[in-house]
């Protein structure tokens, strides 16, 4: 069961931040975003065996993290990370933390926190049947991708790969 410290509030209000990941204050999601105010995002890149990543095009970003919401007020990352793998994937699964990425506007002036996941061959194959909408890049195709076609991927994205995902590649970023 998931720790909610508002049980009475809606899914659409959330924590503004502080510079120290500290809320200050609960305001509904669209004026946070509208006033581009700190808030909390979870994000998911998801795996498979053999080291590829997982990508999911969206239409407003490119391609980008397999998934992506908004952190409501009073919730747990780890249990936001596990209802947004069963809620887009249908598995549940062991995840893996990479880390926090900083509020800044390309992370949508969120403090991002990062997990991981291996997904089992069939829910990969099945997302890959919608080749438009996801495909699979090891480490190093997500740094040639970055590299050279950057504009192609969403800036959380990148910043992932550059933050989390360099040591994979040799330690040097492009």
């Amino acid at each position: 069961m998931a720790l909610n410290l508002y049980p009475a509030l809606k899914e659409n209000i959330l924590e503004v931040m502080d510079d120290d990941n500290t809320p200050l204050c609960l305001m509904p999601d669209q004026t946070v975003m509208r006033q581009k105010l700190r808030h909390r995002r979870v994000a998911l890149l998801l795996g498979e065996r053999t080291g590829k990543y997982l990508l999911t095009y969206r239409n407003a970003d490119g391609w980008g993290l397999s998934s992506v919401d908004v952190l409501p007020a009073g919730r747990s990352c780890i249990h936001r990370a596990e209802e947004l793998l069963l809620r887009d994937w249908s598995h549940e699964g062991r995840l893996r933390r990479y880390g926090t990425l900083p509020a800044c506007p390309e992370t949508g002036f969120a403090i991002v926190e990062v997990f991981g996941a291996k997904l089992p061959a069939s829910l990969t194959g099945f997302a890959l049947r919608t080749p438009d909408r996801h495909m699979l890049a090891d480490p190093q195709e997500l740094h040639g991708l970055d590299a050279h076609f950057g504009d192609l991927l969403s800036p959380l994205l990148r910043m992932t790969i550059q933050t989390f995902l360099h040591s994979a590649c040799g330690g040097k970023q492009s």
